[in-house]
């Protein structure tokens, strides 16, 4: 998580003339959310919060392809 965000600040610092990092800021801001969604699941010790975090992190992984493929077409 601490990764995604130190690049997303990094590329924003970097390219902020150019205005082309918003598409990578997506994709990482996916990547961190399915992180985190991901550790809260393996760290929690109730069943039903593990469910409930494991159905969550589905929202960074389908996300992160469709992102990809803008960040790659722009």
């Amino acid at each position: 998580i601490l990764i995604s965000m130190v690049l997303v600040w990094q590329v924003r610092k970097r390219f902020s003339e150019k205005g082309s990092y918003k598409n990578f800021t997506m994709v990482m801001i996916a990547v961190a959310v399915w992180t985190f969604l991901g550790m809260i699941e393996v760290i929690s010790k109730i069943p039903s919060t593990k469910i409930i975090f494991s159905k969550l992190s589905y929202i960074g992984v389908v996300s992160v392809p469709v992102l990809w493929f803008f960040f790659s077409y722009e």
